[in-house]
């Protein structure tokens, strides 16, 4: 694989490219290591690329806290975590054990259009119905666990926000409650990451909607009801008995099944 770009020095591109192909050699120690050198060089020979220095110092940050998974969930894989997080399996285990969401989801999806999920976390569930649907649009609002979502998440069906989901439009910033459980980060008003609205969209279809928000899950749907009075998708909610319940049976939906160990699941009456 060609990764110059033909210049008198890499390009931060193809510096990110390098780094990718060092961390796969025999004997490579550390991604970020073999990173933090490439970038050292292209800044000494190349001054036009100062102004990314902060750019490529974050991504030899981020990559230093990731480590690579060769495992296979439901055939998709290997996958990229981090270091620091230890409910990996939980997550995996929900998606394909018996009673998992695909189990218990999928009958009740007529169509596979189109789903929105969030939020993405480390990008698992984004990528595992990817498979499945023809596009998927998924809210991470973290910039460390984005960071990750995207490397797991490189395919054209899949259209990435870093942003959260809400009931109307504002700036918020992410709450790190659980060091190694970032799937427990809530989101705090103020801050510099935007807030959208599933309505914002102005989707042609709407087959699923998944959601798992820390408690979030209520506004998320408040900001969708316009796309749901459209296209009566099934919803998949944490908790969503106690969280939406109310909300969801005044939109004119009933509870349909449990999935994993904390999605309720809901389908519009006939």
């Amino acid at each position: 694989m060609s990764v110059n770009c033909g210049g008198p020095s890499l390009c931060a591109h193809c510096a990110i490219q390098w780094a990718y192909k060092f961390s796969q050699m025999e004997g490579a120690k550390d991604k970020a290591e073999h990173y933090e050198a490439l970038a050292k060089q292209l800044h000494q020979n190349n001054p036009h690329e100062q102004s990314k220095k902060h750019q490529l110092d974050n991504f030899a940050s981020y990559s230093r806290l990731c480590t690579h998974r060769e495992e296979y969930t439901d055939g998709v894989g290997p996958w990229i975590t981090l270091k620091q997080d230890k409910f990996w399996w939980g997550s995996r285990d929900d998606w394909q054990n018996p009673n998992g969401h695909k189990e218990v989801w999928f009958p009740h999806i007529t169509e596979r259009k189109v789903a929105v999920q969030a939020g993405g976390w480390l990008g698992l569930y984004p990528r595992l119905l990817s498979e499945y649907f023809d596009v998927v649009y998924t809210f991470e609002p973290d910039p460390l666990s984005f960071f990750v979502l995207t490397q797991n998440c490189q395919r054209d069906n899949i259209v990435k926000f870093q942003a959260a989901l809400g009931s109307s439009h504002g700036m918020i910033a992410v709450k790190r409650n659980v060091p190694d459980n970032p799937g427990m980060n809530t989101v705090v008003t103020g801050g510099a990451i935007p807030t959208f609205m599933i309505d914002d969209l102005n989707l042609p279809a709407l087959n699923l909607i998944a959601l798992d928000l820390e408690g979030y899950e209520e506004e998320a749907l408040k900001g969708a009801k316009e796309s749901i009075e459209k296209f009566s998708p099934v919803i998949a909610a944490e908790h969503g008995e106690r969280r939406v319940g109310t909300l969801m049976k005044e939109m004119g939906y009933e509870i349909v099944g449990y999935s994993g160990h904390a999605e309720t699941v809901f389908v519009k009456h006939a």
